[in-house]
């Protein structure tokens, strides 16, 4: 049976009331005081943490959090307020939480619905499109006001009837969450995959000082800056231009390198970003290394400074712009071992890459494929017939 079959066959006639947010629960935002972080204490939830409130890094003290007027209990919701509106997370217990002002904390009328129903639309391209229509886009970042949120309009199956209603609105929760527990249980093996991967991969980069012999990058490499570009200046072609980014900013009509390059973002806010390409590339903001090839594999090297990103991260400069400069990475020193052993090593790690970290291969497909199949059922499972108007 099609989702959309089924859910005329869990309706079976019911009546759906679209009624605006502020009926079906009160709204509160968090702290407009810019925080003051601890070592530890209350956990502090932000944009950039929500999808994990078990893992907040940042904490503020408990007399800062006995001042919030608004906080968090088991069977709240999250929603993001800036940035990429409408990100929720359902609160599953009663442990302390603080938040900023930057998130709404949606205090549900449990005779009505539940956290995760309206987490699971608020999500659904039905709740996105409620949202954008009242969303600040010309604001900076995006932002939408609290009063707003109350007027999202969200659909309720069998209003007049609080048990079946709250039953269909459970059977829909308990269908999607199947979907997103997969998907959470893939993402949880990716991460070990990762660890794993990253385990390995320090072991196999580590060689002992009377192992192999150690030289300067800049000893066995050639550095090279690529060419200013604008995406004006680029003719229609299929060359990826690489600049600053872990990807191609545009197409260009011809290449300034060929075959394997390892590739060092020289400025902006990936400055120090290292990545391999094996085609025709145009390079711009960056600059490319070039190993001896009687000495080194230049995918061996692209491991080598892929080990140590955030060391080449943490070499930017600049109060304005970061950068990093060439004369820094010439000097990091590099293990030199024989072309045999690398290519051993080397073949060993692309096939951990594979499995980590490919679009088209492994875990990473397949949590990709499964996020595309929950958007599809949850926007098949929330198509609830609409009235023209919504009355507030």
């Amino acid at each position: 049976m099609s989702a959309g079959g089924f859910l005329e066959k869990l309706l079976d006639g019911a009546d759906v009331e679209w009624m605006p947010l502020s009926r079906l629960a009160h709204i509160n935002d968090g702290t407009h005081q810019t925080p003051k972080y601890t070592d530890a204490g209350v956990p502090f939830v932000s944009v950039q943490n929500i999808s994990d409130l078990s893992g907040a890094e940042k904490f503020i003290s408990e007399s800062d959090f006995r001042k919030f007027r608004h906080k968090p209990r088991k069977g709240d919701l999250f929603m993001t307020r800036i940035g990429d509106v409408g990100t929720c997370a359902a609160v599953d217990n009663d442990d302390p939480l603080a938040y900023y002002v930057t998130l709404a904390l949606i205090r549900v009328d449990r005779n009505k619905t539940t956290a995760n129903y309206l987490k699971h639309f608020i999500e659904s391209s039905f709740g996105k499109s409620e949202l954008y229509q009242r969303t600040l886009i010309y604001a900076v970042p995006i932002k939408i006001n609290l009063g707003e949120i109350g007027q999202i309009a969200v659909p309720i199956p069998c209003p007049d009837d609080r048990e079946r209603s709250l039953a269909i609105q459970g059977e829909i929760v308990r269908i999607l969450d199947t979907f997103t527990q997969l998907t959470a249980e893939l993402t949880a093996e990716l991460s070990q995959r990762k660890k794993q991967y990253n385990h390995y991969r320090d072991g196999l980069l580590t060689f002992d000082d009377d192992e192999v012999e150690w030289k300067t990058l800049g000893d066995v490499a050639e550095f090279r800056r690529g060419t200013a570009i604008t995406k004006r200046q680029t003719t229609e072609g299929e060359i990826p231009v690489v600049a600053n980014g872990p990807t191609s900013t545009y197409s260009h009509s011809q290449h300034n390198r060929d075959g394997e390059t390892v590739v060092v973002a020289r400025s902006g806010a990936y400055a120090g970003y290292v990545s391999y390409w094996n085609q025709p590339i145009f390079l711009t903001d960056a600059f490319s290394v070039h190993p001896e090839p009687n000495l080194l594999l230049p995918k061996f090297v692209f491991y080598l400074l892929q080990n140590k990103q955030s060391q080449l991260h943490d070499m930017k400069k600049g109060a304005g712009v970061p950068h990093v400069r060439v004369k820094e990475v010439e000097q990091y020193g590099v293990p030199v071992p024989s072309l045999a052993e690398q290519a051993r090593i080397v073949a060993i790690l692309d096939k951990f890459d594979i499995l980590t970290t490919s679009l088209t291969e492994g875990l990473p497909r397949e949590i990709e494929l499964r996020e595309k199949q929950y958007a599809y059922y949850r926007d098949l499972l929330l198509s609830f017939p609409k009235p023209d108007e919504v009355e507030a």
